[in-house]
């Protein structure tokens, strides 16, 4: 638009994530938070998952954080000690608002094929950290889908893009993107300066700025929080397709064990200790324990089926 400076998000780094085998058959590669000093305010941790059982993650505790999953294949169940419960499958976008705690366990729904998607574990700030607990639900088909230029599609999880705004109501504004752009195309969004953002390409090669530096499949992107405001991709001979998710920094210290995220290391580490003994905030779950809890350790006691599907 004449007499407006167009600005370009710049990048502070791209790099190759590490997949890391768990077990036989599974691969997580985790984009953020792989360390506490890669942190990446609001973001805590992100990691894209492709696995099957017997990986799971039994009860564990989430408090003062939201954890959003996003499903890209397979089906992946789930359940919490509020009675919340239920099965993603390809195209889903669950937002899980922990606020002030709740009980929770998660796996990949069968052994033969691998639930594919990403996960993300996100700070609130500190006014909203101990709200009530709330889920958002968004099957596929009910986020919508964007047609840009050249045959790009873009699925709108959060927020707003190409004039179009999706259900998934935020705490803390932000815009979350599945991004497919076929070879030879290109696509700009709006990602307003003081908001972190990554992107994660998980297919294809994608160039990035007026610089066009190349990201492969299985590369993380890490924005200039502070630079321009237009993020720019391009593809080349190949397409590519790319997650993207980004939000207003809370400006708050993030101390974390899992997705417990509190304002100080003191406060995770009471909270831990009251959460393995039944006790404060998680005085109510005692005798809670999840049927993914019992399908995981049954799974896991019978040693033939292990042996025959090369888990020893």
């Amino acid at each position: 638009m004449s007499g407006l400076l167009r600005t370009f998000k710049t990048i502070q780094k791209i790099f190759p994530v590490k997949g890391i085998s768990p077990l036989p058959g599974s691969t997580t590669r985790v984009c953020v938070g792989a360390t506490p000093d890669t942190h990446l305010d609001p973001f805590a941790f992100c990691v894209y998952f492709d696995i099957k059982v017997p990986v799971g993650f039994p009860d564990h505790p989430h408090l003062g954080s939201e954890t959003i999953t996003y499903m890209i294949d397979g089906q992946y169940d789930y359940e919490d000690s509020n009675g919340h419960q239920g099965a993603m499958k390809k195209g889903h976008l669950q937002w899980m608002t922990a606020g002030k705690g709740l009980v929770h366990a998660e796996r990949p729904n069968c052994i033969d094929q691998t639930a594919v998607g990403f996960q993300i574990w996100m700070n609130l700030p500190l006014e909203e950290k101990y709200c009530e607990p709330e889920y958002q639900e968004f099957e596929d088909g009910q986020t919508p889908v964007v047609n840009g230029e050249n045959g790009v599609k873009v699925k709108v999880l959060a927020g707003e893009c190409l004039g179009v705004k999706s259900p998934t109501k935020l705490r803390n504004p932000g815009l979350y993107l599945d991004i497919t752009m076929p070879p030879n195309s290109s696509f700009e969004t709006t990602v307003p300066k003081g908001w972190n953002a990554f992107n994660y390409v998980f297919d294809g090669s994608a160039y990035y700025g007026e610089k066009q530096q190349v990201a492969n499949t299985n590369d993380a992107v890490i924005l200039t929080k502070d630079e321009g405001d237009i993020l720019a991709i391009a593809t080349k001979d190949q397409g590519a397709r790319i997650f993207m998710a980004s939000a207003l920094t809370c400006n708050e210290p993030i101390f974390n064990h899992n997705s417990m995220i509190l304002p100080t290391q003191a406060d995770v580490d009471k909270e831990w200790n009251d959460f393995e003994h039944t006790q404060g905030r998680f005085a109510g779950v005692k005798g809670w324990e999840s049927d993914i809890k019992k399908y995981l350790e049954t799974f896991n006691s019978q040693e033939t089926i292990k042996e025959k599907l090369g888990y020893k």
